[in-house]
């Protein structure tokens, strides 16, 4: 079985007790590896390197199945330098995460997490394993890798967002997986802390408030799903439990003077926003003033001032019947609809006017022509009048 990639660790134990994996310690690439109990002459592609071992710690290896490590380049995927005994018997198939996996069916496969117990060397966390099933649904073995408690406890201060905010992490039974102040996660005994031994004064009354709640007909699923947040003795905190492993929760908090603080840096911020802004707004508003201004100017000149003028010009050539300037001008129509209605109104009028006037000098001119013929008659009719006389 070749392996690409990992991070600290991956292994894999086959259901004969079989057991290889890939660890890094201190910057150091190594291969470990044990044989099923009672194996004879091994074949596997990396027992072929055993024979470097002696054939005493080979025996023993068989019989007891310690483990054996041996230097390993992950480019080339092989050992490169001899096995050594490490001297630590190790069966496989009776640690947490193989008995875990095994239970499992090949109908629903999926990644599980044990419960937090103490690594070979010590070391507390869980571990994380998925089952190999073959096509007629016999396990073969069990793929996993550890996730130490130090891993996620030096990851923890990385969410915390205010400067006195903290954050424990824990399991339903009690058992503490890490908080921000990177305490010791083993008691001296060698069991593992619980929440309620952490020396950090704020996150043990944090505790113990959270387990005065379950003791009132709660549970911890019910007080975190969903998230929720508490206030007890100035501090505000919340509740969570993990969506993929619901059996860690999360308390993460802070005291209220944070969020206060962090109010006042929000209103500071909006202050000196809001002041620009209304600056802004002022320099925009003068600027717009002005336009409106030269625009205002700009309608009433050509709007109003200069359509009256034409107007006023027009009824003064009218009032002495001079309708030849009238006559060539041409209605350029305005955009103010009001005044454009009263400019066609008021040349359809002089219009008219014009019209009126003709109509009446024409009237007049005939009428004077009749009277000077009529009194042309009258001359002449009455000269043999006065011959006769």
């Amino acid at each position: 079985m070749f392996y690409q990639s990992y991070f600290k660790n991956l292994y894999y134990t086959s259901s004969q007790n079989g057991f290889i994996g890939l660890f890094t310690i201190a910057n150091s690439n190594q291969v470990w590896v044990s044989l099923p109990l009672n194996s004879v002459n091994p074949t596997c592609a990396v027992c072929e390197f055993w024979k470097t071992m002696s054939a005493t710690d080979l025996a023993l290896a068989a019989k007891s199945s310690n483990l054996s490590w041996a230097p390993w380049n992950i480019g080339k995927q092989i050992a490169t330098g001899p096995y050594r005994s490490m001297s630590t018997p190790f069966v496989p198939v009776t640690r947490p995460w193989y008995v875990q996996a095994a239970k499992s069916v090949p109908t629903n496969i999926s990644v599980q997490y044990t419960s937090p117990y103490l690594f070979l060397k010590g070391i507390p966390g869980i571990s994380a394993n998925v089952p190999v099933f073959d096509k007629s649904g016999s396990l073969q073995g069990v793929i996993a890798t550890d996730i130490p408690f130090s891993d996620i406890q030096s990851n923890l201060v990385n969410y915390l967002q205010t400067p006195n905010a903290f954050m424990y992490v824990f399991t339903a039974d009690g058992t503490l997986v890490g908080n921000t102040i990177n305490e010791t996660l083993v008691l001296p005994n060698g069991s593992l802390k619980t929440i309620y031994a952490m020396e950090h004064v704020v996150m043990l009354q944090v505790a113990k408030y959270i387990q005065s709640l379950v003791s009132q007909n709660q549970t911890l699923q019910s007080l975190a799903s969903p998230a929720t947040y508490f206030e007890n003795n100035g501090y505000l905190f919340q509740l969570r439990m993990m969506d993929s492993a619901p059996y860690f929760f999360i308390v993460n908090g802070a005291p209220k003077t944070d969020y206060t603080l962090r109010i006042d840096e929000m209103f500071n911020s909006l202050q000196s926003t809001l002041d620009g802004t209304v600056g802004t707004v002022i320099e925009l508003t003068a600027g717009i003033f002005v336009l409106v201004v030269v625009a205002s100017c700009f309608l009433i000149y050509f709007g109003i001032a200069k359509p009256l003028k034409v107007w006023t010009d027009v009824m003064v050539q009218a009032a002495d019947y001079d309708f030849d300037a009238i006559k060539n001008f041409k209605r350029r129509g305005n955009f103010i609809s009001e005044l454009n209605e009263i400019e066609v109104a008021f040349f359809e009028m002089i219009a008219k006017f014009a019209t009126a006037i003709s109509s009446n000098k024409a009237i007049t001119q005939r009428s004077g022509a009749v009277v000077s013929k009529a009194s042309s008659q009258n001359t002449v009719s009455a000269s043999p009048d006065k011959s006769v006389a």
